[in-house]
């Protein structure tokens, strides 16, 4: 519901001036060809604890220039008024199908996938451009689980990060847990249960890519895993009030200290809405595409169960792409210098000018905190989902970090370096 009134609520749309031609490979093939034989480096990182480095999240700089993420963002808006799911999300094939062709903002992921030497067939994608809490989950067919209780997930998810407010510190973190949070635990040398923690800032132009298994999450506010469980149950009060637009104080029958409701209330809820712009792609290449996920038709794609019949003499249902034809915006073309969008190109930046991020591991300093669960900070992850979902049997997972509190808030509310941090469950110390 919150992503359905952030679509309402959205004051500018951008109509699309064309739809790139197809097909593209040639040129960006041409592009990259000299980058394929050198897979770019990944992330380095250690840890007091020893992580086993399995979890597979990488962070490239200036993939994209900062005049191409601002048509992106505009273009993200506008797709998501014509997607059919209530995320906003579609999917698109690489190569496209006969008669479909890629729109800009398929034509910018697939730039990117083709430079990342990524083959899948199946792209799935959507965006947000809103600060919004995102509970830890992994991304799945939602048609698989709800069908047939199966956890399918993607091969690797990404964000593409566009714009961002200044005052704004909306990292995404990604867990080692591998489609849900009881998958993936390794036992630390104590016998505890370790769990590894990416923390990525948002940055324009960077692209985090991880393990389509992995559990992540956006918290707003950025350190709200150090709430207690009070705490957080306030917040969400008041940020169901905001959501609906209840006048109602349902706190008052919760808590008698309307003062401290107030207190927790003005820290962590802001007034208006934040600037946290990202697109989000999943490659799925294994299997079916997720199921009840559409095409967008601004590329000639049919929807979901359309059919049309092409008979010999029937020129008026030739081509899928004709279900467009009475749109005169959706131009079908290329320009000059190459797949533009006005003035911009749509094309990510050659891979050599790409930077590879370093994810600092943040471990216990020298003031006597340990690894061993006696010293450190108590957090509490919010999981998405129901028990089938999260795999875990509770809402919210309490976990210990081997660090001051503060330490911690410093190094996820860094504007630009991402971290990496090893917590230890609480119930395994």
């Amino acid at each position: 519901l919150a992503f359905a009134l952030l679509l309402v609520f959205t004051s500018h749309s951008r109509t699309l001036a064309f739809v790139c031609s197809s097909p593209i490979n040639a040129m960006i093939n041409e592009r990259y060809s000299r980058c394929h034989t050198k897979p770019l480096p990944a992330s380095s990182s250690a840890s007091c604890s020893e992580p086993s480095h399995h979890l597979n999240v990488r962070v490239y700089d200036n993939v994209f220039s900062s005049e191409a993420c601002d048509i992106i963002h505009e273009l993200a808006i506008d797709h998501q008024y014509r997607a059919t799911t209530s995320d906003g999300s579609s999917i698109f094939y690489r190569p496209p199908e006969e008669g479909v062709k890629f729109t800009p903002l398929e034509l910018a992921i697939d730039s990117a996938l083709t430079a990342l030497n990524d083959t899948s067939r199946v792209v799935e994608y959507w965006s947000r451009e809103e600060y919004l809490n995102i509970d830890a989950h992994a991304d799945v067919d939602e048609g698989a689980l709800e069908d047939e209780g199966q956890i399918r997930c993607p091969t690797f998810g990404h964000v593409l990060y566009l714009q961002v407010d200044e005052n704004v510190r909306g990292p995404t973190l990604v867990f080692d847990k591998m489609g849900g949070w009881r998958r993936g635990e390794s036992k630390n040398s104590g016998g505890g249960i370790n769990t590894e923690m990416a923390t990525v800032p948002c940055v324009p132009g960077r692209v985090l890519r991880f393990d389509g298994r992995a559990m992540h999450a956006v918290p707003k506010p950025f350190d709200r895993y150090l709430l207690t469980d009070k705490e957080e149950k306030i917040l969400r009060e008041k940020e169901a009030d905001e959501l609906y637009d209840d006048d109602d104080d349902r706190e008052d029958e919760l808590y008698d200290d309307y003062d401290e409701i107030d207190d927790v209330y003005d820290q962590y809820i802001d007034d208006g809405d934040e600037l946290r712009s990202v697109l989000l792609f999943n490659t799925w290449s294994d299997g079916p595409p997720p199921r009840f996920v559409d095409a967008d038709y601004a590329s000639g794609a049919l929807p979901l169960g359309i059919e049309i019949d092409t008979a010999d003499d029937d020129d008026e249902n030739n081509s899928a792409a004709n279900i467009c034809d009475e749109d005169t915006s959706m131009v079908v073309g290329r320009g000059d210098n190459g797949y533009m969008y006005g003035d911009t190109e749509m094309l990510c930046n050659s891979v050599h000018e790409w930077e590879n991020v370093t994810i600092n591991t943040v471990v216990p300093s020298s003031d006597g905190t340990s690894c061993d669960g006696k010293d450190g900070t108590s957090m509490n992850v919010n999981l998405m989902g129901n028990k089938q979902r999260r795999c875990y049997p509770t809402r919210r997972a309490t976990m210990h970090l081997p660090l001051p509190a503060q330490t911690f808030k410093d190094a996820i509310g860094d504007a630009s370096q991402p971290s990496w941090f090893v917590m230890i469950s609480d119930d395994k110390l």
